[in-house]
């Protein structure tokens, strides 16, 4: 029998060619799956290429330079590019390419990040053979490293303050966290106990340990690691950013209105006023002060009427004054030509002449009180015109009738304040008055001598403004003026000068000591207050962010001598605690004052106090004055500070010069030396005011006013005292405070506004990275 196979046959051919063609689907498959993997991994490896490409041009070209940044934008490598490295066949790795730096503020910051940016490119063939490009751009962003960012800065460890100790010294007493630096080029320490830092400290070659350098060995870390660095040289005070932090102020609160710095003119003083508010905003207000010696007004003014009228004779008008230049066109007669002269002012008059009758035809016997080297002013009644100038030898009533001739100083300038191309009018109401120098001192104005408010030796000569010593940012310096000795100082009708002495404010006649009345300012945001040549109190609670800066130095002419310019320093008081309105009151006298940690949440309020003098504690009754510090540990008077504090030319310093002790010499002033003083004599009569002719109220051998407790930053010139006392040239007790010292953390991230940035003596910005990857953070 024949096997039929036909059908069989016919039946596994078409399952074999399935079968092949499902195998076929499966090897293409797979290596269709194969080239994707091959072309992902080829793409994946050039993105890294492509990164490392660009970080590799970030970090030659940018890095170095972002610290000399000074342009907005800056291109260091344009769309060309450059190549870079080299790969197993010696081809480029890639090509680095649009490096670019530029600034830009931080949100919610004052502070400015430098940003840099690089693309880096790479070149790969495909599994078909074409060409891929690949780019990836990589940013970095750093930001400047702040003088925030210190608990304890000081450019010299020289001691500061009126006649200081050969040295001062880190010791037992001295806790201090967070970074500690200095440029000094000496450090010593006690050789009764050593500090505890428990942070970094950073020095500056070359320097010298002195005193029990054993210390060294005890700072270390928890690990024994020497927490002790050597860095570059800081620059103090910041040159590259103390213009810029009073160029962004938003309130300015002026000082310096009433100095004119004219020759033989005497000026008056600005004092300023902040009290912040726990709501939000602060306080301010603002009075004039002179420093003694003050002497008694000997300022006299006349009415007359102006007579504009060339004439020969009378030379000029009954009742009227004139102000006269040569006349070319008569040689020999002088004293009769009006002297104004469109374009060129009153500046070619030589004289003054005066009728000896006044506007009212009274005789004008005040006349008799000008004298050479007076300022003499001529005001309009009715319009906006103002002559000054100086006069001598005065000329006594001669012919008929009777005129006065005050000469003008040639040496000294004359100015005129009025509309362009209009001098005094014909019969106009004017008043004549000087400013003068009586040399008797004001009886009413309290310690009025030279040795209660100077502790610096008087010039030598008298005429030259060179000629002088002035008071120094390590000498005696001073806050409570006459202003402060009012009831009510805040009050215009209960602060005043009384001229008229009738015990009660005439404002025609009296003058109120307040020239601002106290006025609430709102908080807007980000806040800088500058005090533009004057002094600052500073006190509050603080709700916002603040920097409250001053200018080094203002100049001024002493009152009893107009001739000799002194000046006074820009200092930041502290009469009371200044705290974060959500700071810990804690009844310990350790932790009052100790701001929310960073861990726990932190705080938005912060302060920045930045002095072109010094940041003085104030000898004050809040502050602990009159020994209010013994009265036991839980319940002694302290001062709580929380901010940032910065004394650009002096230093963060109690005021120890003036006190209630009464030991030796360290009260009182020295009368016949002033730059030796110990004391201004002043203490006794404060806290609460004591007239001057009542006995001071004193507090035996010591003055010891409580804790500093300091939650914040502090960087100085110089390392001001806190404290005096024996061995040295204050041999007595304590005077002054103790330190509980506290860094607060939550500056690193939340610096006041505008505050100083840190440069190296190379002239580079003190920057620290704040992101670095693909993307910028915004």
């Amino acid at each position: 029998m024949k096997k039929k196979f036909h059908n069989s046959s016919g039946s596994v051919a078409p399952l074999a060619i399935l079968f092949t063609f499902f195998s076929m689907l499966l090897i293409v498959a797979y290596l269709g799956q194969s080239s994707t993997i091959a072309s992902m991994e080829k793409y994946r490896f050039a993105e890294l290429r492509a990164q490392y490409v660009a970080e590799a041009g970030l970090n030659r070209e940018a890095v170095d330079y972002l610290p000399y940044l000074d342009a907005d934008t800056t291109i260091l490598v344009g769309k060309q590019g450059m190549e870079f490295g080299e790969d197993q066949d010696g081809n480029p790795l890639g090509v680095y390419k649009n490096i670019s730096c530029y600034t830009q503020l931080m949100d919610g910051s004052t502070r400015k990040e430098f940003v840099a940016k690089s693309t880096g490119e790479v070149n790969y063939a495909s599994t078909v053979g074409s060409t891929v490009t690949v780019q990836k751009t990589v940013f970095m962003s750093m930001v400047p490293s702040g003088f925030e960012e210190f608990m304890y800065f000081t450019n010299d460890e020289e001691p500061f303050g009126p006649n200081p100790s050969s040295f001062v010294s880190f010791g037992d007493g001295d806790e201090l966290e967070g970074r500690v630096h200095t440029n000094s080029p000496t450090v010593t320490f006690s050789e009764w106990g050593c500090p505890e830092f428990t942070g970094s400290f950073t020095v500056t070659e070359p320097i010298s340990y002195e005193g029990d350098t054993s210390c060294l060995d005890d700072m270390e870390d928890e690990d024994g690691v020497s927490i002790i660095d050597t860095v570059e040289s800081i620059i103090f005070p910041p040159d590259n950013s103390i213009g810029i932090l009073k160029a962004n102020a938003t309130r300015v609160f002026t000082a310096d209105d009433m100095i004119t710095f004219s020759p033989a003119q005497k000026d008056t003083l600005i004092m300023t006023e902040i009290e912040f508010d726990e709501s939000g905003g602060f306080w301010a207000t603002q009075w004039w002060y002179l420093v003694p010696p003050v002497v008694e007004d000997a300022g006299t003014s006349i009415g007359f009427y102006y007579d504009s009228t060339d004439a020969g004779f009378p030379p000029v008008e009954v009742n009227s004054l004139r102000l006269v230049r040569d006349d070319p066109n008569l040689p020999g007669i002088q004293y009769t030509l009006d002297a104004y002269v469109p374009g060129n002012d009153y500046n070619q008059a030589i004289a003054l002449l005066v009728s000896s009758n006044d506007i009212n035809g009274n005789p004008a016997d005040d006349m008799s009180t000008f004298a050479s080297g007076d300022l003499v002013f001529i005001e309009s009644e009715d319009t906006d015109k103002k002559v000054e100038f100086t006069i001598q030898n005065p000329v006594p009533p001669g012919g008929f009738p009777p005129v006065w001739t005050l000469p003008l100083d040639f040496f000294s300038p004359i100015s005129y304040d009025g509309p362009p191309g209009i001098g005094f009018l014909e019969d106009e109401s004017v008043t004549l008055s000087r400013q003068g120098s009586s040399g008797t001192l004001n009886a009413d104005v309290p310690f009025n001598e030279y040795q209660y408010f100077h502790n610096h030796s008087e010039p030598t000569g008298f005429g030259n403004p060179m000629d002088n010593t002035m008071c120094q940012a390590n000498g005696f310096q001073h806050f409570d003026f006459r202003y402060w000795l009012c009831n009510d100082r805040y009050n215009v009708e209960g602060c005043y000068e009384d001229l008229n002495g009738n015990g009660e404010y005439d404002g025609n006649e009296d003058k109120s000591f307040v020239l601002f009345q106290r006025t609430f300012f709102p908080y807007s945001g980000p806040e800088v207050i500058y005090i533009k040549g004057g002094q600052v109190l500073v006190h509050g609670t603080v709700k916002g962010a603040y920097t409250v800066v001053t200018d080094y130095v203002t100049e001024y002419r002493r009152h009893d001598n107009p001739n000799i310019v002194d000046q006074i320093w820009g200092n930041i008081w502290l009469i009371d605690d200044i705290r974060y309105e959500d700071s810990n009151t804690s009844s310990s006298y350790l932790t009052d004052g100790a701001v929310i940690h960073p861990d726990d949440g932190g705080t938005d309020n912060v302060l920045g106090l930045v002095a072109g003098g010094n940041v003085i504690l104030a000898n004050t009754t809040p502050n602990g004055a009159k020994n209010r510090g013994t009265t036991g540990p839980n319940s002694s008077r302290h001062i709580v500070i929380n901010g940032a504090l910065m004394a650009l030319q002096g230093a963060f310093i109690s005021h120890y010069w003036q006190n209630s002790v009464t030991s030796g010499g360290c009260y009182a002033p020295n009368s016949s030396a002033p730059q030796f003083s110990l004391g201004d004599g002043r203490g006794g009569h404060r806290n609460p005011v004591r007239p001057e002719n009542w006995s001071g109220i004193y507090t035996g051998n010591t003055d010891y006013r409580g804790y500093v407790n300091l939650w914040g930053s502090l960087v100085q010139q110089e390392r001001g005292y806190m404290m005096r006392n024996s061995p040295g040239p204050y041999n007595s007790g304590d005077i002054g405070y103790n330190k509980n010292y506290h860094y607060d953390y939550n500056l690193l991230d939340n610096p006041p506004p505008y505050y100083p940035d840190q440069s190296t003596v190379s002239g580079v910005i003190v920057l620290k990275i704040k992101s670095y990857g693909n993307q910028p953070e915004s």
